[in-house]
């Protein structure tokens, strides 16, 4: 039916995020690169106290993110 066609379209678009924002940040966290870690460090504490980008990190991180910038999956009823 209509709902689960419209559940797959989000879901689809937010595994597409996903995977490309693990892509990208992977080798930030995971890397043996050692000049990574210092700007990383430098970032993260005070990214992670500004509310706008911790709300973005935990929607991205619960599936309700699609995209840097794309629509969010409401969980609203």
């Amino acid at each position: 039916g209509a709902p689960l066609s419209e559940y797959t379209r989000r879901r689809r678009a937010h595994l597409r995020f996903y995977s490309w924002a693990s892509y990208f940040l992977t080798p930030i966290f995971q890397s043996s690169f050692p000049i990574l870690a210092p700007p990383r460090d430098l970032l993260t504490g005070p990214l992670h106290h500004w509310g706008w980008y911790r709300r973005r990190m935990l929607e991205a991180l619960c599936g309700a993110k699609t995209g840097p910038f794309g629509e969010d999956i409401s969980f609203r009823t």
